[in-house]
């Protein structure tokens, strides 16, 4: 149980303090209850008590501490107590394996010495990460992975308990793996604001009909003997218009790329219409090109990328994350696009830890393993293999518009 929840039963919520119980009140007196460095715990509780006090929903540590005397406690240290009160201590001599954080050739070989006299079990991630390690053994190491047992699990560290003969290791240190949790965001569907709350006087805006205006604010005016309420907009020569809150469509926040202030358009001038009309041919002659931009590129002869293989399986199920529904649509697309003769079109939008480079890196495997030589022009990426004994294939990497680069790499391959 962590630390806090044990100090922290009802943070967020007014309860009345005489009223307030603690988790450690429902327990059997049979329980056992384990705390992990109890001088963090101890200094967590002091915090939260002093910054939130009982009103918050956090006991005093003493008044915890008598709740707590009922039960059994075990309290574990990484270095020993730092008391002595009578406890019984119990020293397991559990140690760390630190040839394991060396490279992974000595990371076996440390494991292959250790099965001699203990029993060896490996943690790995997933199926495919658990076959393609006993191939590795079978391969390189024999006589480990005749005693070796593999299963599948998180570990976070492993470690050596000679008291038990016992190595326990994980998949992720002897090949240098280290996949931190990623917690995926939910994303909350929901109408989206009305665009005037996000408004601010003085701010710019374009109306459909009228151009360029400056937003004045909102205002009660009567009409028929109503009162409604409407945007006012100054254009140029101090020129207002009072728009609706009705008819808020046809007023937008102004966005340009140019740097100072827009330049406000004349009520009733004819300036807009003709911008406008402007716009309208230029985005006219923009589609045109790129229908024919599109038709030549559906025209063109490329490479097919069909079929999945093995490898490509296995890469996939390497994968330490569990996929989510747009990763797995987008790469369904991604495949649909490498399996025609034809060039790929494709830009993947996403969030930042989403899963855009894994689903680069997957489409990557694949014309990878059909022989050409693979080109990325954006600079950010990196020569490296993400999963070291998982595939068959190093790919290096080369940048496109850097031709010392390029010619160093051509002679070095």
């Amino acid at each position: 149980i962590d630390g806090y929840d044990l100090v922290a039963p009802s943070v967020g919520r007014q309860t009345d303090p005489a009223a307030a119980v603690s988790l450690l009140d429902y327990l059997p007196d049979d329980t056992v209850v384990c705390i992990v460095e109890p001088a963090e715990v101890a200094a967590l509780a002091e915090a939260f008590h002093h910054r939130l006090g009982k009103s918050g929903g956090v006991f005093d540590p003493q008044e915890l501490e008598t709740r707590i005397s009922r039960l059994a406690v075990a309290e574990l240290w990484a270095f020993g107590p730092t008391r002595d009160d009578g406890i019984v201590e119990v020293k397991l001599g559990i140690q760390s394996i630190q040839r394991l954080e060396t490279a992974t050739d000595e990371a076996l070989a440390e494991l292959e010495r250790l099965c001699a006299d203990n029993e060896v079990w490996v943690y790995c991630e997933n199926p495919a990460e658990r076959e393609r390690f006993g191939e590795i053994l079978a391969t390189s190491h024999a006589a480990l992975a005749k005693k070796v047992t593999t299963v599948i699990g998180h570990v976070r560290h492993g470690f050596y308990w000679p008291g038990e003969k016992l190595v326990l290791a994980a998949h992720h240190e002897i090949f240098h793996r280290h996949v931190p949790p990623r917690r995926l965001r939910r994303v909350r569907s929901g109408r989206p604001i009305d665009s005037f709350i996000d408004l601010q006087i003085g701010d710019y805006v374009v109306h459909v009909n009228h151009g360029i205006a400056r937003f004045e604010g909102l205002r009660q005016l009567e009409r028929d003997e109503r009162t409604e309420e409407y945007l006012t907009l100054r254009f140029a020569d101090r020129a207002l218009l009072h728009v609706p809150v009705t008819e808020i469509q046809l007023v937008q926040k102004y966005i340009g790329s140019r740097r100072g202030h827009p330049t406000l358009s004349k009520l009733g001038g004819k300036s807009w219409a003709l911008r406008k009309q402007r716009v309208a041919e230029a985005v006219h002659d923009l589609a045109a090109e790129l229908l024919r931009i599109q038709a030549i590129r559906a025209t063109a002869e490329g490479v097919s990328y069909a079929g999945e293989s093995e490898w490509l399986g296995r890469f996939e199920q390497e994968f330490p994350y569990t996929e989510t529904e747009d990763q797995l649509s987008a790469m369904k697309d991604i495949s649909a696009d490498l399996a025609e003769a034809r060039p790929m079109d494709r830009l993947l939008c996403g969030d930042v830890g989403y899963g855009k480079t894994e689903l680069a890196m997957r489409a990557a495997f694949k014309v990878v393993e059909a022989g050409p030589e693979l080109v990325f022009k954006d600079g950010k990426w990196k020569p490296r293999v993400r999963r070291p004994g998982g595939g068959p294939a190093v790919c290096p990497v080369v940048w496109h518009d850097r031709g010392a680069e390029l010619e160093a790499w051509r002679a070095r391959y």
